[in-house]
């Protein structure tokens, strides 16, 4: 599944420099108390706050107001798009029938000390658990460390290192993005859902 590119203008946030810092301790903190490091691939039936089987019905409540959206090419899917928090886009893909979410999109696009801020920022911004921002900064080696052999594993011709997972039951897709332009770190994490 390719995830389109978003290309957005994103208006001026009031966070505080000082609230973000407090932020990225916080984050820091819960870390060390809460130990994600046994996550699984079958464990991504929760991400970004929803749950397999979650209706767009929940969007709001979960994520707030879209920012805006538009249906794919074969008008099956209907694409929510999140950009709240400054370089940090976010997407909610659901089924134009069923009304189920098929696939949940979050990419932090900021290089270098940034990375951290905007990622605090979010995570302040959409309340997203400790576990599900833990992906964002890992390196290709620490993701296959923790959740073994991916399914699909290759390096682009922009050296940009594409992992991804299948649950056993063939019901959770995990795609992870690895760019060498952010320190070699994962800063796209994309979960989607099948249904029978």
């Amino acid at each position: 599944m390719i995830f389109s590119t978003l290309i957005c203008g994103y208006s001026c946030n009031s966070t505080t420099e000082s609230e973000i810092e407090g932020s990225i301790e916080s984050v820091q903190i819960q870390s060390a108390e809460i130990n994600c490091d046994s996550l699984l691939v079958d464990d991504f039936k929760r991400f970004l706050n929803f749950k397999y089987g979650d209706t767009e019905q929940l969007l709001t409540a979960k994520l707030g107001q879209m920012s805006n959206g538009n249906f794919s090419d074969d008008s099956t899917i209907f694409i929510y798009n999140y950009t709240r928090a400054p370089r940090v886009p976010i997407q909610v893909w659901v089924n134009s029938k069923t009304n189920r979410v098929t696939t949940l999109f979050m990419e932090v696009l900021s290089l270098e000390e940034n990375f951290e801020k905007d990622l605090a920022n979010a995570v302040q911004e959409y309340n997203i658990k400790i576990c599900d921002q833990s992906w964002f900064g890992k390196s290709a080696t620490e993701i296959k460390e923790q959740l073994g052999t991916p399914s699909n594993d290759v390096v682009t011709k922009d050296f940009v290192n594409e992992i991804s997972y299948f649950s056993v039951d063939g019901s959770i897709m995990i795609a992870f993005k690895v760019y060498p332009e952010q320190n070699d770190k994962c800063s796209s994490v994309a979960v989607t859902w099948f249904y029978d």
